[in-house]
């Protein structure tokens, strides 16, 4: 019930959309992603598109969150030796003229390097004022290779080594660790690029990197650069997610309880019916009462006369066949009929088929070998005479598991 909850307030859906800034021009991947149970789908990949197609792609999806992830001219990358955390001193070792108020960066450490990327926070917001002034929801932003890593176990790598779309990773296999990173623009994978053995194009890894890390942030690691506009967006989509998940679940509260109102209802409503009808019949006159006992009477001597049920009580039939069944798998009763009713037309007129002491049971059965054995089984009773398989055919369903039966006993009150 817990995992199911965690399932409603998630994310659904999100679109990572990878940003290539080069000296000429700036290039978009889209990868749109949708979460469903345990499973996570591709609904759409568009590579290399421009910002003026960018913008009408989204056109109708505007309220879906996007997940940015950045690369290219303006993104610094530096490697330094491997630590847990990264201080400013550590930053200005390989970057002097790093400062908190002029620039961004994420990291990641591997086996004994850390890769740091830096971009100037200018250049950031000029592009988020961009995407927000276009009414683009822009909810997690990510620079560098680094959000990479939550998804290159989903990725074919042989051996611990990846290549696409010019990143060149080298990873242990066993620590998940990386071992080297290197960029080199252009640098194209030798073999084509599978995520969980579906094709995508490896212009399109990093914008499902930034997508599923949005998708799936309370299960991967936190690699997002931390902007306070970003982050207060990214709140304010996971509080819309509460107040509408809350909304659904008080509707369904309500609707249950009002159906339990209803049937509650409906339930002393019976009774109070029942309970004044028995009040009437209370003071019905006495030798009415009687008069009705001695053809109530009368009608029971005669039907047990007749034969229809042979003097065993329906109940106890049903309580038989169900005991046949203790056991048994893949046997599914729909009708029991007991002494069923006929019409049969001779010439202009209609009769009634004497099927006394006739049982017809009928259902779904998996394998015929399984009905067989409980026929065998319902054989060896002493009140059953004879029985047998009439019907056992396909059901008239599409895609439907098992195949219809119809099983005919013919029993006896004497033994």
């Amino acid at each position: 019930m817990l995992k199911r909850l965690e399932e409603w307030y998630a994310v659904k859906e999100v679109i990572g959309i990878s940003c290539t800034l080069g000296s000429d021009e700036t290039l978009f991947n889209i990868c749109r992603l949708r979460r469903q149970g345990d499973s996570i789908d591709i609904i759409e990949q568009k590579p290399d598109v421009d910002k003026g197609e960018l913008l009408r792609y989204m056109e109708g999806k505007k309220s879906l969150p996007i997940s940015l992830h950045i690369q290219g001219r303006g993104i610094l990358i530096k490697e330094l030796d491997a630590t847990e955390t990264l201080s400013v001193d550590q930053i200005r070792a390989v970057f002097p003229n790093y400062s908190e108020e002029a620039y961004v960066h994420s990291y990641l450490t591997g086996t004994e390097r850390t890769w740091l990327a830096l971009m100037r926070k200018e250049l950031l917001e000029e592009m988020l004022e961009s995407f927000w002034d276009s009414g683009l929801d822009v909810a997690r932003v990510f620079i560098g290779p680094a959000v990479a890593a939550n998804v290159l176990d989903q990725l074919n790598g042989y051996s611990g080594n990846y290549l696409f779309d010019g990143h060149y990773i080298q990873r242990d296999n066993e620590t998940k660790q990386w071992q080297s990173y290197r960029y080199e623009m252009g640098l194209k994978a030798t073999y084509a690029i599978k995520v969980q053995g579906a094709d995508i194009p490896e212009r399109a890894v990093m914008a499902y990197a930034a997508a599923f890390s949005l998708l799936m942030h309370n299960f991967v690691a936190d690699l997002h650069i931390d902007v306070a506009i970003v982050n207060d967006r990214f709140d304010d989509l996971l509080q819309k997610l509460r107040f509408k998940t809350n909304g659904i679940v008080l509707l369904i509260v309500l609707f249950v309880l009002l159906i339990i109102n209803t049937v509650m209802y409906m339930y002393y409503q019976d009774k109070y019916e029942a309970l004044n009808y028995q009040t009437k019949e209370n003071f019905s006159n006495a030798s009415e009462l009687e008069k009705l006992s001695t053809t109530v009477a009368e009608n029971d001597a005669l039907l047990l006369q007749l034969g229809w049920n042979g003097g065993l009580y329906k109940s106890w039939i049903i309580n038989q066949l169900a005991k046949s069944l203790e056991g048994r798998k893949g046997i599914d009763w729909q009708k029991v009929e007991i002494n069923p009713y006929t019409a049969r037309r001779l010439g202009a007129t209609m009769g009634e088929v004497d099927n006394r002491y006739k049982i017809s049971v009928s259902g779904i059965c998996l394998t015929l070998g399984e009905l067989e054995r409980w026929v065998r089984t319902l054989g060896h009773k002493p009140w059953v005479e004879q029985v047998e398989i009439s019907r056992f055919v396909d059901q008239n369903k599409p895609n439907a598991v098992g195949k219809d039966f119809v099983v005919t006993i013919h029993y006896t009150y004497d033994f």
